[in-house]
């Protein structure tokens, strides 16, 4: 539930998402999203994956951003929809591709 009123900056905490204000407690600290969605595909999740491997071995938190649940949920329905669509398109789409060209009979 989102803070109504006025936010106290040095209590509360604010979804780097939906831009409300919450308690820490109705979230989570998480590594922000690198960019959209499409470019994992053009090779931007590797770096990303490096930068939070880098941070973890250093101990330093300052990249974590806080999220709140519902946007977090979101994010993890929208990430699902992405690798089910990439799957689909890799995996799915040339099967069917392959059994129509080799039904059609060859003269």
């Amino acid at each position: 539930m989102p803070v109504e009123g006025f936010p106290d900056s040095s209590k509360h905490k604010i979804c780097i998402r939906c831009r409300r204000w919450f308690e820490p407690e109705e979230g989570g600290m998480v590594y922000p999203e690198a960019a959209t969605g499409v470019s994992a595909f053009v090779g931007v999740l590797p770096p990303r994956f490096v930068r939070i491997l880098i941070t973890k071995a250093i101990g330093s938190e300052s990249n974590l951003r806080f999220i709140c649940c519902e946007c977090l949920r979101r994010t993890r329905r929208e990430r699902t929809g992405c690798i089910v669509a990439f799957w689909v398109m890799m995996v799915v789409l040339p099967a069917i591709l392959l059994v129509l060209v080799l039904s059609v009979p060859s003269w």
